[in-house]
């Protein structure tokens, strides 16, 4: 088992103009690790990789996705 914890949307123009959305997930993130850590459950923070969704090519057309550019960088 393990958990994924999600996008940092931040980087869209939507959500980075709402602090509140912004605020919450970190509070959630927090919360996931905690819980993870406390069950020894793995977590894969892919958070590092989607804030380098500045660069567009890393971005599907949609505007939301992550591009075929961006799945590699998530590998070790």
């Amino acid at each position: 088992m393990f958990v994924i914890i999600y996008t940092d949307y931040g980087v869209d123009a939507f959500w980075a103009k709402s602090n509140e959305a912004l605020y919450r997930r970190n509070r959630f993130v927090q919360c996931i690790t905690r819980v993870t850590d406390s069950m020894e459950v793995k977590y894969f923070d892919i958070t590092p990789i989607s804030r380098q969704a500045k660069r567009r090519d890393l971005i599907c057309t949609d505007g939301l996705h992550p591009s075929g550019k961006m799945y590699p960088l998530g590998r070790n």
